[in-house]
């Protein structure tokens, strides 16, 4: 399924600026259209599923910075608990970051498909016209 956006829509639900949509529209990574006068972005699941993982990341990310870190003063006495603790979560956040840059890449990818599909579509189109 997929929906249709504005571009300050799109934007807003990709967390980018409404100039990074325009760029990712030019070069064919954003599937738009045209109609009167106002463009829309179509993003697929794949894309809004993106969203929401970076969203997730950037909601995680703030809360962290709004929360102390007192987890290494209830330690074993060795300190080691804390140790753990903070390896955990940097484990757990650099997962965080590296699924959300796949979903970023997955949807990239689909965005290329789409431009590759096209093309192909227009040379099968302009072959068929020089054999007329």
């Amino acid at each position: 399924m997929s929906e249709e956006l504005t571009i300050a829509e799109a934007a807003s639900r990709l967390g980018i600026s409404p100039s990074a949509v325009r760029k990712r529209i030019s070069r064919g990574l954003l599937s738009a259209r045209k109609n009167r006068g106002q463009w829309y972005v179509v993003l697929s699941e794949a894309e809004t599923g993106q969203d929401k993982a970076e969203q997730e990341k950037d909601k995680e990310d703030r809360q962290d910075k709004r929360t102390p870190d007192v987890r290494g003063q209830e330690s074993n006495g060795t300190g080691q608990s804390g140790k753990q603790e903070r390896e955990q979560d940097k484990q757990e956040k650099d997962k965080a970051e590296l699924s959300a840059r796949i979903a970023v890449l997955e949807a990239e990818r689909n965005g290329l498909i789409r431009v590759v599909s096209e093309l192909e579509r227009r040379i099968d189109d302009l072959e068929e016209d020089r054999e007329r």
